[in-house]
């Protein structure tokens, strides 16, 4: 293989120029992660590096020899860092500057003490496998994902193989004698450095598929939690608004949802003429049963109450408490007789099964009909009026306007 060393390193300076420029205007302008600065630092080294090796006929050999290589391995580190950066790992740096003052030390020691080519490509060779197989470790940690992907393993692969590249290097090495010179370097140097061209395409690539599928998910995640986040906050306000609406105790509805739902039968009332009926139902002696045996006996007296309700009207019947041992069932589409027939039946199931020890329970009710164009509050009014009607009347009896005689 007849190449020139010169012009692969401007080819390498290039690419590395190149490569880096283009992880930073990526970072810039997605203002991704910030694992593309390193890597992008990491390639501008490597094009310093090599521009300083690259005239070492021209600049003392401490300038293009030792801060040369020294620049030119930097890239490995960068390229480390950036990895553990986008795992989110932290960066040991006390443990990478003293490895870094360790091989400059060596590099210097056989560049100018002991001076051996063979032994400075073998250094610069470990430390760059070294730092590579700790990226490939890094990389294919499951930490963004259960396992590794299909990305990950591409640019785990990639790295394994220039390590490989570099392996064979040092076994020729060890076999064959270099020259002195590195810009008069055999074809171990040119492939060396061919290789590291093609490696640093490859893992750039690698590394943004990895970045992009990395984004892909995250937009998933972030779309799958602010479902999740929108469906709590839908599943919370409903929660809240049924609060407001109902009746802690029974789960009755309450005035404000009596309110609504009264308005709404009302303007049906009054668009197709159908009946809607109200009754006012009151327990009897409720004090009395609270006295003699405390309020949650009483309480559950009134959570069974509302259970016969609902096992007796139909489902467009509804039930609010009042306040207290009061409570209003709607009765749309129902005339006053149908009404009474509903109102008759609860008062007897409640006085036939409804009992506390030794004590029945008995309901007094009222009845009214919406009349033409009469308001909710006033046939609210006239029911509650009936429901006194009834508890003068002895209790434990359903009233209404026919049974008055006001209809």
């Amino acid at each position: 293989m007849d190449l020139d060393i010169r012009t692969l390193f401007i080819a390498n300076m290039l690419t590395a120029f190149i490569v880096s420029i283009m992880m930073l205007i990526i970072w810039r302008t997605r203002k991704s992660n910030a694992s593309l600065v390193w890597i992008s630092l990491g390639f501008g080294s490597v094009m310093m590096g090599a521009m300083l090796i690259s005239n070492s006929d021209y600049l003392p050999s401490f300038i293009s020899i030792i801060m040369g290589n020294s620049l030119y391995l930097l890239w490995v580190v960068f390229v480390w860092q950036g990895t553990r950066n986008f795992q989110g790992l932290p960066f040991p740096l006390k443990t990478v500057l003293l490895s870094l003052l360790l091989f400059t030390c060596l590099f210097a020691y056989y560049t100018y003490i002991d001076f051996d080519t063979d032994m400075c490509i073998i250094i610069t060779s470990l430390f760059v496998i070294t730092y590579s197989i700790l990226t490939v470790i890094d990389l294919l940690k499951p930490i963004h994902i259960k396992s590794p992907a299909i990305e990950h393993k591409y640019t785990a692969t990639i790295i394994i193989f220039f390590v490989l590249v570099t392996l064979l290097q040092i076994v020729i090495v060890l076999i064959r004698k270099v020259d002195s010179h590195f810009m008069n370097a055999d074809w171990l140097q040119q492939i060396s450095v061919l290789s590291f061209m093609l490696y640093s395409i490859a893992f750039v690539l690698g590394f943004l598929w990895v970045l992009q599928r990395y984004l892909e998910n995250s937009l998933v995640e972030r779309a799958a939690a602010l479902k999740k986040a929108n469906s709590l906050t839908d599943h919370l306000r409903q929660e809240a608004e049924n609060a407001a609406l109902h009746d802690p105790l029974t789960l009755a509805g309450n005035r404000r949802k009596f309110q609504n739902n009264a308005n709404l039968e009302r303007d049906r009332h009054l668009r197709h003429n159908h009946s809607l009926c109200l009754a006012f139902v009151d327990i009897d002696h409720f004090k009395a049963i609270n006295d003699k045996y405390g309020h949650s006996v009483g309480d559950k007296v009134l959570q069974s109450l509302v259970t016969y309700f609902t096992d007796i009207i139909r489902n467009i019947d509804m039930v609010y408490r009042w306040g207290g041992e009061e409570f209003i069932i709607l009765l749309p589409e129902t005339n006053l007789n149908e009404a009474l027939l509903v109102c008759e039946r609860i008062r007897e199931h409640v006085h036939a099964t409804m009992m506390v020890e030794q004590d029945r329970i008995t309901v007094s009710i009222g009845v009214s009909q919406l009349r033409e164009k009469e308001s909710i509050k006033a046939l609210v009014k006239r029911a509650d009026e009936l429901l006194y009607v009834a508890k003068r009347s002895g209790r434990n009896c359903v009233v209404s306007d026919l049974k008055n005689g006001n209809q």
